[in-house]
């Protein structure tokens, strides 16, 4: 079984899916919206009044609120991205799911990205990642799981890993 925040997923669908984000890796955006309306669609879809969406503050704070009005196919990649996460974090959940966040993307990208899932550790929010940049993971995570095929090889928190490593 799987829990979230301490219920079952399973049985409390409604209850999961307010409390999860997922960004995937393959952007996949409607072409035609503009990022405001993106967000609005996203936020739609979770039932939060108009009145209560917080699109500009989100924005701003992943460095987009200059394009908000521009359609997605306008973007570069890099803001591409930071659009599928802005969609994650539309209705505020409190475990956060990002795949590849910064694969493909600028090194001033990734230091602004890898600042914001900072801010949101320090919110409080559980925020999962995967990655293949071993520097990616030993900054932002504490603690961190080699996956294979599907298995687990190892998991555990990021100072014991470390301390592995640097044995071998």
């Amino acid at each position: 079984t799987v829990e979230i925040l301490g219920k079952n997923m399973e049985s409390n669908v409604q209850f999961t899916k307010l409390n999860i984000g997922t960004a995937v890796q393959d952007v996949k955006l409607d072409p035609f919206l503009t990022v405001e309306e993106t967000l609005n669609f996203q936020a739609g879809y979770y039932g939060i009044p108009k009145n209560k969406r917080k699109i500009d503050e989100l924005l701003q704070n992943l460095g987009m609120l200059e394009h908000k009005h521009k359609r997605s196919r306008m973007l570069s990649g890099g803001m591409q991205r930071r659009l599928v996460i802005a969609k994650a974090l539309i209705h505020n959940p409190d475990i956060i799911i990002l795949d590849e966040p910064t694969a493909g993307v600028d090194i001033e990208l990734r230091t602004q990205l890898w600042s914001f899932i900072k801010s949101l550790k320090a919110q409080g929010k559980t925020v999962i990642i995967t990655t293949h940049y071993l520097e990616e993971a030993q900054e932002l995570c504490d603690e961190i799981a080699f996956i294979k095929n599907g298995g687990i090889l190892l998991s555990d928190k990021k100072s014991n890993i470390l301390s592995l490593l640097d044995k071998k």
